[in-house]
C-alpha cells in the first residue's frame, strides 16, 4: 500500500496563520491547492485562484464591479476632524499640505532613482524602520515601475507607536505603483504612514498595519527582492532565495503556453508571479487551512474608493516556493487559474478548480495519484453528485477530485471546445454566483446529458485510481 495525495483535514493543517482573518472580497478566490506538500507527489496540493471565496463563509457578489461597489473605503468629507491619535497634537491644513509635499518628493525620488531624497523623507530615530525604507527603496528600483505617487486624506486615523518626541499625526494614505508593461493602470495599496515633525520638516516615522477592511499586496515592502521581467510576466523572489526569478519566470511562461494549449484559449503575460516572503498568506477555510498559491485581481483607486482593475497577482506560499519549482503541476494549476479568469465566479467551482486540476496533470489523469485504502473508501462513500460551493471546501480532498475527473470526462468526451462552452454558458447565466442555480439545464443544453449522468461518469473515473 502506497502514500496517497489525498490527506485529512487535520494533516491538511495550515503551515502558518493569517494575522488578519482573511483577505478582502476584493482579493477573494477559487481554492486551488491546499499547501501540506512536505513530500513531493505523495499528498494533495490545494491552493487559491481567481475571484471566489478565500475563507469558508464568505459571500460573493455576482462581478468585480460589484465587488468593488461594496469594498469601497471611506469617504473623504469635510465633515471628518483631524484625529488626535492620541498625540495630543491636532493637525492643521498646513501640515497635511506639507507631507503631501514630502510624498510628492519621496515618490519623485523613487522613480529617478534618488536614494538621499527619498531616504531624508525618512525619522532615522528607529533604526529598524529607516533599514526597512532602505529596502523598499532599492526593491522599487529593481522593479520596472513607471509611475509612483502617494493620495493623502485630509482627515487621519490613530497614528502608530514611534520612537522621535515630536508632533505625530497619521493621515490616511495610498501609494499607487504603476508597473509598466504588467499592470493596465496604477495598483493602490494603504500605507497610512504616522508623520512626525522634527526641525520643522515632517518625515515618514512608521507605517500603520492594513486596516480591517484591507490587505495590501505589496511584494516590494518588506525584504530585499530579485526581479525577472519575461515579456509582460513579473516574477518577484527574495533575494538569494534558492528559487531564483529568473527560474520561476521561466516556469510561469512554460505554464501560461501549456495551458493555453491544452485548453485552446488564446495565452496574455500580463501577470505579476510574487514568491518574496513579503505580505500575508492566505487561509481557505475555518480549519485554517492554508494556500500552496493565490491568484487574485489588483485595483486602481480615486479619492479613496476602488475603481477599475488594474492587474493580476499570484502569491506563491513562501514555504512551497523550493517545491513549486521542482513540481510542474502546482504552478501549473495556479497558472490556469489566471488564464480561465474571466469565469472565476461565473462557473461552478467544480468546474473552475476541476479544470486546472485537469491541465495540471495532462496527460496522466489520475496516475500520479496512489490511495490509502481508507482515502479510496472515503472517496467512493462521497455522494454521487457535482459538489456545491457552499460545500466544496469543507471536504476539498474529495470534491477537488471529483472537479478533476469531471472535467477530463468532458474533455475526453467532448473535446476542450465543448468544456470551454459549458463555462461560457455558466458566464451568461443569470443566477451568479457559481450560475449553480442553472446546472441541471446547462449540463443538459452542452452535453446532451443530466448533471446526474455527468456525475455519474466522473466516478466511474475515479474508481479507477490506484489504491
Amino acid at each position: 500500500m502506497h502514500a496517497g495525495r489525498v490527506l485529512s483535514h487535520n494533516e491538511q493543517r495550515a503551515l502558518w496563520t493569517m494575522g488578519h482573518g482573511g483577505p478582502p472580497a476584493a482579493y477573494t478566490s477559487g481554492m486551488s491547492r491546499l499547501i501540506d506538500q512536505m513530500k513531493r507527489r505523495s499528498q494533495l496540493g490545494i491552493g487559491l485562484a481567481t475571484v471566489t471565496a478565500l475563507v469558508a463563509g464568505c459571500g460573493l457578489p455576482t462581478d468585480v464591479a460589484q465587488q468593488v461597489a461594496e469594498r469601497s473605503g471611506p469617504a473623504v468629507t469635510d465633515a471628518e476632524p483631524p484625529d488626535q491619535g492620541g498625540s495630543g497634537f491636532e493637525a492643521t491644513a498646513r501640515d497635511f499640505a506639507a507631507v503631501r509635499r514630502v510624498l510628492r518628493e519621496r515618490a519623485q525620488a523613487v522613480t529617478e532613482g534618488d536614494r538621499a531624497t527619498f531616504l531624508s523623507s525618512v525619522d532615522s530615530t528607529d533604526e529598524e524602520f529607516y533599514a526597512s525604507q532602505l529596502t523598499l527603496f532599492d526593491n522599487l528600483q529593481e522593479l520596472p515601475v513607471a509611475d509612483l505617487n502617494y493620495e493623502v486624506s485630509d482627515f487621519g486615523l490613530q497614528t502608530a507607536d514611534i520612537e522621535s518626541a515630536g508632533p505625530t499625526f497619521a493621515p490616511e494614505t495610498v501609494e499607487h505603483v504603476f508597473l509598466q508593461g504588467t499592470d493596465f493602470r496604477p495598483v493602490s495599496n494603504p500605507v497610512d504612514y504616522t508623520f512626525v515633525r522634527l526641525d520643522g520638516r515632517w518625515l515618514v516615522a512608521a507605517e500603520s498595519a492594513a486596516r480591517p477592511d484591507s490587505t495590501p499586496h505589496r511584494p516590494w515592502a518588506g525584504g530585499p527582492i530579485e526581479v525577472s521581467v519575461e515579456g509582460r510576466l513579473i516574477a518577484i523572489a527574495d533575494a538569494g532565495a534558492d528559487a531564483a526569478a529568473d527560474e520561476i519566470s521561466a516556469r510561469a511562461m512554460t505554464a501560461l503556453q501549456v495551458s493555453s494549449d491544452t485548453l485552446d484559449v488564446p495565452v496574455d503575460s500580463r501577470l505579476v508571479v510574487d514568491a518574496t516572503s513579503n505580505g500575508e498568506s492566505y487561509a481557505i477555510n475555518s480549519d485554517e487551512l492554508e494556500a500552496a498559491a493565490v491568484t487574485f485581481p489588483v485595483f486602481a483607486s480615486r479619492d479613496f474608493r476602488r475603481t477599475r482593475l488594474a492587474g493580476w497577482r499570484v502569491k506563491i506560499n513562501p514555504e512551497l516556493v523550493e517545491q513549486l519549482v521542482e513540481d510542474d503541476s502546482l504552478l501549473l494549476h495556479e497558472i490556469t487559474h489566471y488564464v480561465l479568469r474571466e469565469y472565476s465566479s461565473s462557473a461552478p467551482l467544480w468546474l473552475t478548480e476541476g479544470v486546472p486540476e485537469y491541465v495540471s496533470h495532462v496527460p496522466s489523469g489520475f496516475d500520479y495519484l496512489t490511495l490509502s485504502d481508507d482515502q479510496y473508501a472515503e472517496l467512493m462513500a462521497a455522494p454521487r453528485e457535482l459538489p456545491l460551493a457552499g460545500l466544496f471546501y469543507i471536504e476539498p480532498d474529495v470534491n477537488y477530485l471529483i472537479g478533476h475527473a469531471t472535467a477530463m470526462y468532458v474533455v475526453e468526451e467532448y473535446g476542450t471546445q465543448t468544456l470551454i462552452e459549458l463555462m461560457d454558458a455558466f458566464a451568461a447565466s443569470p443566477y451568479q454566483p457559481y450560475g449553480e442555480a442553472d446546472t441541471a439545464k446547462l449540463v443538459r443544453q452542452e452535453l446532451g446529458i443530466s448533471s446526474v449522468e455527468l456525475a455519474q461518469r466522473a466516478f466511474e473515473l475515479l474508481e479507477g485510481i490506484d489504491h
